[in-house]
């Protein structure tokens, strides 16, 4: 069995989450009859939590030897849906078992039933808190289905009633391709939901919830929609104006847009809440306070607070969070008032603060992430940059002349994946604690590529969220060796 492990540390390039990490390793044996891997995505030399090799590992091997495969795998495993095929991909992939570590010490074992490498298996999972034994089985078509209760021995009358099921199906369906025919069998397959499957219970509980960007590059996931299918794609042709991911990147953008819009409301409603609050004490200030006798803050400390507020809101607005705050006449005001008016002063312009120091406090997160979206893409990008707006969302404007907006169809192939990318990349931090991208590097120039991981990174910062990444590249290995990982298999 081989070891792979992580080689040369080098210095992360920005701070990394606290929240936990999904997987710690992986122990993948017989993987097309040949491959042996143990895969650490811990760094077992580097246990610090700054290290930029717990949040990302790079599968690095020959040609053949199985990267793609390990992410389909992963992807698949530790997917929920009910609905999808990701079950009759493991009893279809060529291995003999995968062990799957999690980082609370739960341990993922699926495991082929006999010395055939395609065919039934079971999944079993122990850990403090989960004791759990699903078994699948081969119903034709490549499909496999949940059997038994908890786990245990099928009952043949289900799989006859199932197979009963199909043959009454098959009368109608014989003029339906391969390929329809096999998604009529994963549907049919749905209506032994009832009874249960203990894993994808375990999963749900999970909430794993993979995002995959294959080599089609199109982001997979049980919770992502498309714009069209491949089949609807396929039929437009292959003209730019009409391209699939074009499509896809014009919905990604619009769903960041709302995401953000979401975001924004929620700070702001918080900001509004705490606004009625501050004024509610400044009565209660007010009614308490003898002007006469007491002294304020001295008006050089209002101006510096406020001068501090209107520098914050300004940067707000440049996303359109909050209007900007016009400091000036407060200013100009404070400076001439009387030295006896400056504690009333106080007590009424101190709540105005507070209540424009709440709105920026709820709103900080969201700026933070659309200012990081924005500042990334704008690396990337040479002739054209995006902007955001929370009234009119994502736009890709010309850098020259007029600033004309830009459409996801006039973009260049690696613009669009790059946009898709780091789009889709937000949209996932609170909806998937690991993202699997297969080579990454296509249809992006080498300046890019060693750009890549570390835009990844900066987007997700705070979310805990773990990347696997498949690579050939030379250029994005270059920039993160701390994370890297051989596959070398041992007999």
């Amino acid at each position: 069995m081989n070891q792979v492990k992580h080689v040369d540390p080098g210095k992360p390039g920005i701070s990394l989450s606290r929240a936990p990490l999904l997987i710690k390793s992986i122990r993948l044996t017989g993987l097309f009859g040949q491959f042996n891997y143990n895969i650490d995505f811990l760094d077992a030399g580097n246990e610090t939590q700054d290290s930029v090799g717990r949040r990302l590992t790079l599968l690095y091997g020959d040609n053949g030897s199985g990267k793609t495969t390990i992410l389909n795998l992963l992807w698949n495993a530790l997917s929920a849906s009910r609905s999808g095929n990701h079950r009759s991909y493991l009893g279809n992939c060529p291995f003999a078992s995968l062990t799957i570590r999690l980082t609370n010490d739960d341990v993922i074992c699926v495991k082929k039933d006999d010395s055939d490498l395609q065919g039934a298996f079971t999944i079993t999972v122990s850990g403090k808190q989960a004791n759990v034994r699903q078994s699948y089985i081969p119903v034709g078509e490549g499909v496999f289905i949940a059997v038994g209760e908890e786990g245990g021995v099928a009952l043949s009358e289900v799989q006859l009633e199932f197979e009963m099921r199909l043959q009454r199906e098959y009368l109608v369906s014989r003029h339906l391709s391969p390929a329809a025919r096999r998604r009529q069998r994963e549907q049919l397959s749905m209506y032994h939901e009832t009874k249960g499957d203990a894993y994808v219970d375990y999963l749900d509980a999970v909430h794993a919830n993979p995002y995959f960007l294959a080599d089609d590059r199109q982001i997979y996931g049980d919770d992502i929609r498309h714009a069209l299918n491949r089949r609807e794609a396929e039929e437009e042709g292959p003209n730019d104006t009409k391209s699939f991911l074009g499509k896809e990147l014009g919905l990604a953008m619009r769903r960041v847009h709302h995401q953000i819009q979401r975001q924004a409301l929620d700070g702001n409603q918080k900001g509004s809440s705490g606004t009625n609050r501050i004024y509610l004490d400044l009565l209660s200030r007010i009614s308490q306070r003898d002007f006469s006798k007491e002294g304020g803050t001295p008006v050089e400390k209002l101006l510096e607070r406020l001068n501090r507020v209107a520098v914050r809101t300004q940067k707000y607005s440049e996303f359109g969070l909050m209007p900007a705050l016009r400091s000036q006449p407060f200013a100009d005001i404070l400076r001439d008032l009387a030295p006896e008016r400056a504690a009333m002063a106080e007590e009424i312009i101190s709540p105005y603060l507070e209540a424009q120091e709440a709105r920026l406090n709820a709103l900080e997160e969201t700026e933070k992430l659309v200012r990081t979206l924005v500042e990334q893409v704008n690396g990337f990008l040479q002739t054209k940059r995006l902007v955001f707006h929370l009234s009119r969302g994502m736009q890709v404007v010309s850098s020259e002349g007029l600033e004309q907006e830009l459409s996801p169809h006039q973009l260049s192939s690696g613009e669009r994946q790059i946009l898709l990318l780091l789009s889709n990349t937000i949209l996932a931090r609170g909806n998937t604690r690991l993202f699997l991208i297969d080579e990454p590097e296509l249809s992006l120039n080498v300046k890019w590529q060693r750009r890549l991981t570390s835009a990844l990174l900066a987007c997700t910062e705070g979310s805990g969220m773990q990347f696997v990444v498949a690579t050939h590249s030379v250029e994005v290995i270059t920039g993160n060796r701390g994370s890297l990982a051989r596959l070398i298999s041992e007999e």
